[in-house]
């Protein structure tokens, strides 16, 4: 299954394979991380490469319906939780969310960060997400560095393919 998604995410063919993406879905419904795979993929085309009003209101149509869907569904699921926390930061008007204004306990996204690190309170990834979250800097930079230096989170992050891509990103920010 996941082959498919990374066949899809090297052509960036999105609008033309989109639907037999949704046929992975359909076949693998409990699988968290085909969602997670589907709502960064549907996120990228939306922030990188769109080039048309059509495919804009589409993307953004499938995005909202499916984390709407898979929120509820996923509550529960740490590893969902850690991976969407982060496309919520990036850019919530895609969900219909409003949180920039409200305090950092109050978002959406950190609920999320919360709610993930309170079901694997050891996981350094969880934690990072919440102290850089926090801009707890010096906790923050820590733990990114047992991150960055530890093959084994290094690898589950990988093992994810495209999604993985913005947790590095942050991973290795300087700040």
């Amino acid at each position: 299954m996941f082959e498919k998604f990374e066949e899809f995410e090297k052509r960036k063919d999105y609008i033309n394979w989109f639907k037999e993406i949704d046929k992975i879905l359909l076949e693998n419904w409990s699988i968290p991380e085909s969602y997670i795979r589907m709502i960064y993929f549907l996120h990228n085309y939306l922030l990188e490469e769109v080039n048309n009003e059509l495919d804009v209101e589409f993307c953004k149509a499938n995005l909202l319906k499916y984390f709407n869907e898979w929120l509820e569904k996923f509550w529960d699921d740490d590893i969902f939780l850690f991976f969407i926390w982060k496309i919520l930061y990036i850019s919530e008007w895609y969900f219909w969310l409003s949180d920039d204004d409200k305090v950092l306990e109050e978002k959406l996204a950190f609920k999320m960060q919360l709610k993930a690190l309170s079901k694997k309170p050891d996981n350094i990834l969880y934690n990072w997400a919440v102290t850089f979250s926090r801009w707890d800097l010096y906790n923050s930079n820590k733990l990114k560095e047992q991150i960055l230096n530890d093959k084994t989170y290094l690898n589950w992050l990988i093992w994810y393919g495209f999604p993985w891509i913005y947790i590095i990103s942050c991973l290795k920010f300087k700040y």
